[in-house]
């Protein structure tokens, strides 16, 4: 059975990794912005990350953060997932 991490603890990373390295502005040139990051499930770690533009995620700065959440959170042998979501307007 796999541990479940704090939004506190992911938003630390999330904020940490993209503090390291910004991410390249999108296609439509709007700067690539993330809101937050929460554990959606326990098996396998699934991960998701509210953005404002996922669809203009580039595959090296996705993998970058997979890599980043894998390391920093202590998942280095277990396989995770990461996805992107746009945050719903209220």
């Amino acid at each position: 059975r796999t541990k479940h991490i704090s939004t506190s603890r992911l938003n630390e990373v999330l904020q940490e990794a993209t503090h390291k390295r910004q991410p390249r502005s999108g296609k439509n040139r709007r700067p690539l912005r993330f809101y937050y990051a929460t554990q959606t499930e326990h098996v396998p770690p699934t991960f998701v990350v509210f953005a404002n533009a996922p669809q203009d995620m580039p595959a090296a700065y996705r993998n970058y953060l997979l890599n980043t959440f894998r390391d920093q959170l202590g998942f280095k042998a277990t396989p995770i997932r990461l996805s992107f979501r746009a945050r719903k307007r209220a």
